[in-house]
Parts: C-alpha cells; sequence; structure tokens
C-alpha cells in the first residue's frame, strides 16, 4: 500500500528520458509495471492512465499531469521542483499512489499534488500518502466552485499539509479519514472563500496548528488532535512506513491508507 516504502523496482521494464520532454502524451496509452525516470522540466507522464507504476523526475518537472493513476510510486529528487502530480480541468481520481518530495528542496513550489480546476470539476485522492513536500502537500486551487475529496490519506511531514487556494470562487474540500501529522505550517490551511469539510481525521504535531482558524465554515468533525508520536503510531516512520501500528491509540479507527494486523 501507499504508506509503505517503495517496492523493489529492479525487475521492471525501465523507459529512461533525459531531455526536457513528455515522455508519454497521448490518451489512449495505459501504462502498467513501467518504471519511468527522467530529468525534466517537462512534465513527465502527460496523458494516459498508469497502474503500478513509478515515475521519477530529477528536475523540475512534474512526474504526471491529467492522469488517472493507481497504486504508483511518484518521487522527486531535484532540489529545486514545483508539483510531483499537476491535473488540471479534469475528473481524475488517484488511488493508493505514493507522493515523495525531496525535503531538501529550496526553490520551487515543492508541492505534492498541485491542481488547478475550472468551474464544476472534481478530483478524488484517495488512500494516497504525501510526504516531504517542503512547502505544501496538497495544494487545491479552482478557478471556479470545484469539489476534492481527500480520503484516507496520509500527509506527513510537509510544509502545510492542505491548503486550499486562494480564490474568490467556492472550493469544497472533503477531508475524511486521513493522517495529517508533522508538517512544518498547519496540518490545513483554509481560504475563507473556500469551504472545508474534515471527518474522522488524525491531526497533530503540525507546528502552526493542525487547522487554521480563518474559516467561514464549520470543519472540525469528530477529529483527533491528541498528543502523540511517530513512533506510538505508525510502523517505522523513521523509515517512512506510515501504516498504523497495531494495538496502538489510532488503530482500528479508520484513519489512514492501511494498519498493522500482527505486530
Amino acid at each position: 500500500s501507499s504508506d509503505m516504502p517503495e517496492w523493489d523496482s529492479s525487475g521492471m521494464p525501465s523507459l529512461n528520458t533525459t531531455t526536457n520532454i513528455s515522455t508519454l502524451n497521448l490518451s489512449t496509452i495505459y501504462s502498467r509495471l513501467i518504471k519511468f525516470t527522467a530529468t525534466s522540466t517537462s512534465t513527465v507522464i502527460n496523458a494516459g492512465r498508469l497502474d503500478w507504476c513509478i515515475v521519477q523526475n530529477g528536475n523540475t518537472g512534474a512526474c504526471a499531469g491529467n492522469v488517472p493513476s493507481r497504486n504508483c510510486s511518484f518521487s522527486n529528487t531535484n532540489t529545486s521542483f514545483n508539483s510531483i502530480i499537476a491535473p488540471s480541468n479534469d475528473n481524475i481520481i488517484y488511488y493508493n499512489c505514493r507522493l515523495a518530495g525531496n525535503p531538501n528542496a529550496s526553490a520551487g513550489d515543492r508541492r505534492g499534488f498541485s491542481s488547478f480546476f475550472s468551474s464544476g470539476r472534481e478530483i478524488s485522492i484517495i488512500k494516497c500518502t504525501v510526504i516531504n513536500c517542503p512547502l505544501t502537500g496538497i495544494y487545491a486551487f479552482g478557478s471556479g466552485p470545484s469539489t476534492y475529496n481527500i480520503i484516507n490519506t496520509v500527509i506527513a511531514n510537509c510544509g502545510d499539509g492542505i491548503q486550499s487556494g486562494n480564490t474568490s470562487e467556492s472550493t469544497l474540500l472533503n477531508i475524511i479519514s486521513c493522517i495529517i501529522v508533522d508538517n512544518s505550517g498547519y496540518g490545513i490551511l483554509e481560504n475563507n472563500a473556500n469551504m472545508v469539510f474534515v471527518q474522522n481525521s488524525r491531526l497533530r504535531n503540525n507546528s502552526s496548528g493542525d487547522i487554521s482558524t480563518d474559516e467561514n465554515y464549520p470543519i472540525d468533525f469528530s477529529n483527533n488532535t491528541s498528543s502523540g508520536t511517530d513512533f506510538n503510531e505508525f510502523v517505522d516512520a523513521t523509515n517512512f512506513n506510515y501504516q498504523v501500528k497495531a494495538f496502538s491509540e489510532i488503530w482500528n479507527k479508520g484513519y489512514g491508507v492501511s494498519q498493522q494486523t500482527n505486530p
């Protein structure tokens, strides 16, 4: 699952590009069990669908754009990057995907998911893990009313965990059964033009606060913001395993991507 370290890719076919081009840009291509590596300022995978793929970029470009993805791992290792996944103007589902940034990156937007939607669009981020993005884990922006469903997702060691973009239009964020911890900014930074609904989620150790206080709408429903530690709650966060530890305080509460069954 996405909350565990990236799997061994040694037996997978690999497509490697070093120039600033998109490796795939056709909507009819369905890629499965392929590793893509690039050093590109362009989006590596800009169209199609991905399943059980690994996409790595060592430059400023995104790993993927408008690409529905399942069971994939995306990462950017450059000291300057903008977004790991950057969809726009599509109704897309990302399921069980892992996004890992470079925690030492010092330039660029440095976001995990960063999307700009026009009116009436919807994105669903389900059972994903977003880590080590120094500015923002998930940046949700819309030029008109749009919806973000962020469900059973882990966001850790980012700047702000989730930020709703600055816009005068109403964007709805449904944040349900997520784990949002150890971020250097807010767990959830909400713009007061938007609506944010947070339910049954675990938030703690977010330096600026778990949820910002400038919202216009009630957003806090049955969330857990009690004190806690990575050691007590995760299998091995030091090595980026964010499975909920068996018999911990947050075990069997429905939080996050998955949980340990046999300690």
